[in-house]
């Protein structure tokens, strides 16, 4: 199976889903990453750095290839929307996955509500009969922590899984070392700020016990094909 992963930002992926991508890859799937942002003057001092960081923790769960855009951090929602759709469409051609998992759109980070909004539309590129690709079989939104839990505005749905994926410690062990590769951006943070060590682990158990796993990570189908 071909997965891709369409984010905001370099790190969304990992604190979000990188247990499962690091499963996935285990299991001989494999794992694409759009990612828009590569420009930020609010989070790092070196954009530069930032993306080799991006590199490295990509190595570690196991992504396959990645492409990434030269979207600003917090202007996403000045850029026009077909630009963000044409740069999502443009991966889907170049991966052809059979499933894509992008933000919630009731993250509290606006960058993560356009990027879900225009990959709403990028997804439906094989039924609008634009080019002739695959059919993707399967779309998820996922959970990013300090974002999606954060997400506090009552009118709009807020994020309740219906699909779990099952962990191993050492697919754990794999996103947290993922992330601890991030020095520009201080992605990481001490407890009890959403995206420690301590609740990152914490939720994964809280997600488990929902299901019957001892570990898991949790998303929100959009659609699915047939059973």
């Amino acid at each position: 199976m071909r997965y891709l992963f369409v984010v905001a930002h370099p790190d969304d992926e990992v604190i979000a889903a990188g247990a499962t991508i690091h499963s996935l890859h285990r299991k001989g799937n494999e794992i694409y990453m759009c990612v828009l942002n590569s420009v930020s003057d609010i989070r790092c001092n070196d954009s530069r750095l930032m993306m080799e960081e991006m590199e490295k923790s990509h190595k570690i769960v196991g992504i396959t290839d990645t492409v990434s855009g030269n979207f600003c951090t917090l202007h996403f929602n000045t850029t026009p929307q077909i630009e963000l759709v044409k740069f999502i469409e443009d991966a889907i051609i170049k991966f052809e996955p059979d499933v894509v998992v992008t933000h919630h759109p009731s993250d509290l980070h606006n960058d993560h509500k356009q990027v879900s909004e225009a990959c709403n539309v990028a997804v439906r590129l094989s039924q609008r009969q634009i080019y002739s690709i695959k059919k993707i079989e399967a779309y998820y939104y996922m959970e990013v922590l300090s974002s999606t839990d954060w997400g506090a505005n009552t009118t709009e749905n807020t994020f309740i899984p219906d699909t779990y994926t099952e962990i191993e410690q050492e697919d754990f062990e794999a996103k947290i070392n993922a992330l601890k590769v991030y020095t520009e951006g201080a992605v990481l943070r001490p407890a009890p700020h959403p995206r420690s060590e301590e609740v990152l682990k914490s939720l994964a158990i809280k997600r488990g016990a929902e299901i019957g796993y001892k570990k898991a990570e949790a998303f929100k189908t959009v659609f699915k094909g047939g059973l």
